[in-house]
């Protein structure tokens, strides 16, 4: 009685293709959840607030 080896021509492609797409899948995930948390924190924090104040007064903050 034989066994079937799984990883025997296509078969290994397919899965070494479905393997790499699920470490894409991985860091696109990551690079996702990093984003939120930079919007959340960086977001609540003043130095935005500072500078959308600059933006609305047209940087005379600077100048004067």
């Amino acid at each position: 009685m034989s066994t079937i080896d799984p990883t025997v021509g296509g078969a290994e492609k397919l899965l070494n293709g479905l393997g790499w797409m699920m470490v894409f899948a991985y860091i696109n995930l990551l690079w996702i959840a990093f984003t939120f948390m930079g919007l959340i924190i960086f977001g609540i924090s003043p130095v935005p607030q500072r500078f959308m104040r600059l933006f609305e007064n047209g940087f005379k903050e600077i100048v004067t």
